[in-house]
């Protein structure tokens, strides 16, 4: 559940806030200048290619259904490989919330069965509980109900959850 911003997770992000090219890149200039520290590490050095990473795995997720069929079709190329792979990447809540709340909106609100349900779970587990209370601190986030801040462990499974940044 914790990673730093790569670009397949940008490109989720983009997608899910329907982002143009020139938008999508002044955000990664942006992410650059005030999340560096949250850059993986593979990609800090270098901007222009967390760019186009980052456009080519929107692309991914824009025209899923055109590269599934060339798949289904048995080409091969260097593309439909990192194809191939991107598909098994599945998007990162609280790092895109992270993201949304820094740049597009002031909160985000979910409730928790559907939280545990993103992460493959249907009833509330101290571990799953754990790993989603490790992921709010990583990520600088607070949860409320309403207009009081309330732990991630006291949460009903259908009460609303209220995100926002520490």
């Amino acid at each position: 559940m914790i990673e730093y911003y790569t670009p397949q997770q940008v490109a989720y992000f983009v997608v899910e806030e329907d982002l143009d090219i020139k938008s999508t890149i002044d955000l990664i200039h942006e992410i650059f200048l005030k999340e560096y520290s949250y850059i993986d590490y593979k990609y800090r050095e270098n901007e222009e290619i967390f760019q186009k990473e980052t456009l080519t795995y929107t692309n991914f997720i824009t025209f899923k259904q055109e590269f599934d069929n060339e798949i289904r079709k048995d080409k091969q190329n260097d593309y439909l490989d990192k194809y191939k792979h991107f598909i098994h990447i599945q998007p990162n809540f609280f790092l895109i919330t992270r993201l949304m709340l820094l740049f597009t909106k002031k909160h985000r609100r979910i409730k928790l069965r559907t939280l545990l349900k993103l992460h493959g779970y249907k009833r509330r587990k101290s571990n799953i509980i754990s790993k989603i209370h490790d992921s709010i601190i990583f990520y600088h986030l607070t949860t409320f109900h309403k207009n009081d801040q309330k732990d991630i462990s006291d949460f009903e499974l259908d009460e609303w959850i209220t995100i926002k940044l520490l």
